[in-house]
Parts: C-alpha cells; structure tokens; sequence
C-alpha cells in the first residue's frame, strides 16, 4: 500500500538529488550571480547556463590563470569589466578555456540595466 506524502511536510523517499554539472563554485550575492573556476583543473563550463538580457559585470583573473576564450553562446564575454560590461543577446551555455594556474572571477547580474 502507498502512502500519500503531500502537503506541507512532504516527505522525500526516493533519496538526494545530483545536480549540478558546473566546474568551479557558483554563488550569489546582492542579486549578482559569481562564478570562480580554479584554472587549470576547469577548462570547459558546460552545463551553466547564462539568460538572455543578463549583464556580465566583470571578467578578472588571479595568479597567473588568463582567459584564452570566454563566451555565453556566440557572445564574447572575456573584455568584459567593471563599468564597461557585456550584454548576452541569447541564452546560451558559458563556455571558456583559460591557461596558467590560479582563479577566474565572473560577475554577472540576470538583468541589464
């Protein structure tokens, strides 16, 4: 006999969920989305998604990690800055491949403004 588990205090019985995919951490702050990739071990961002209309703020690097190419969908991304920011014209996946070793810091906001 099953047993109903709606409600308020659902029940999970079908165990944790995987999710995910990304490379490098992902996190959020005051309504902007960071991404860091810890170059070289992530050379390719498949599986992260950036929307249409989102604002990449700022591409930055640390150590001596350097963004060969840096791209959501056909977008280039890599010149993007503080002030001087790219706008994703189409939903697309963040793709990237980076050289030396250290941190790669992308900043981006779901909506330009």
């Amino acid at each position: 006999m099953y047993e109903s588990n709606t409600g308020l205090s659902v029940s999970n019985h079908y165990g944790p969920r995987n999710v995910g995919g990304e490379k490098g951490s992902h996190t959020t702050q005051d309504g902007r989305r960071i991404y860091t990739i810890d170059v070289p071990e992530a050379n390719l961002l498949s599986d992260t998604i950036i929307q249409e209309g989102a604002l990449v703020e700022n591409v930055e690097t640390f150590g001596t990690a350097s963004v060969s190419a840096l791209t959501v969908g056909s977008v280039d991304i890599s010149a993007a800055t503080w002030g001087a920011g790219v706008s994703v014209t189409a939903t697309g996946e963040l793709n990237g491949t980076f050289t030396g070793e250290g941190k790669v810091v992308i900043t981006v906001t779901d909506v330009a403004y």
